[in-house]
């Protein structure tokens, strides 16, 4: 994840716009402008309640996001498991990770601890904090495209792309970020199986990024993230 252990993080949505019209018919009956807002409304609807990108319709995952420089050597690795948008452990590979559970934070050599509380700079409401970035993600949705179905790593995915940006956060100090995204959908399950993200800037980078960073998810129904003692 970008420079914080939080993020970013993310089947209703999803699964109306998998049983949408091929892409190849539209093209041939809808103008451009119309197929546009078509598409926007689409991603849209993947972050409402229940959509692919709603991370608190997510059930426990893990991820691993790998962040490549222009020349695709890797820089770092950033390993998550969630239970849910509100429990979560991450941390760079090889490094010390962070367990939050809603705004309490604790910190430790492992994704099994032993876990030491961490000074909280969190806002109180983290869910309220995270859904109004949702929302701002959504009012700010540019550039949208709806590839369809493709092939990638030999599974077939449904592929969204979009760029978006957060509004500034007063109670995170003014912090805003954004990107260009390429979430792939499991046709099937409705759920978010890899996101690419590129072109990143944010409140302390305002020039996009030229590395890469890619996400792959996994999801397994036994994943718990205990209070620490």
């Amino acid at each position: 994840m970008r420079r914080t252990s939080g993020t970013a993080a993310f089947d209703a949505g999803v699964r109306a716009a998998l049983t949408m019209i091929p892409v190849t018919i539209l093209t041939a009956v809808l103008p451009g402008a119309a197929m546009a807002e078509d598409c926007r409304d689409r991603i849209a609807a993947l972050f409402e309640d229940g959509g692919a990108l709603d991370p608190f319709s997510r059930p426990p995952h893990s991820y691993v996001a790998t962040t490549y420089d222009a020349g695709g050597a890797v820089k770092w690795i950033y390993q998550a498991r969630y239970e849910t948008a509100l429990r979560m452990i991450g941390g760079t590979e090889g490094g010390n990770r962070i367990l939050m559970i809603g705004p309490d934070t604790w910190t430790g050599p492992s994704p099994e601890g032993p876990w030491t509380a961490a000074p909280n700079q969190n806002p109180p409401d983290m869910e309220a904090f995270f859904r109004a970035h949702m929302a701002a993600s959504v009012k700010n949705l540019d550039r949208t495209d709806c590839a369809g179905v493709v092939e990638i790593d030999g599974l077939r995915l449904v592929k969204f792309t979009y760029v978006t940006r957060t509004d500034p956060a007063p109670e995170a100090g003014g912090a805003w970020f954004g990107a260009l995204y390429t979430a792939y959908i499991d046709p099937d399950t409705g759920r978010l199986m890899r996101q690419d993200t590129a072109e990143s800037v944010a409140h302390y980078a305002s020039e996009p990024s030229t590395d890469l960073q890619v996400t792959l998810y996994t999801y397994d129904p036994t994943i718990t993230i205990p209070t620490p003692e």
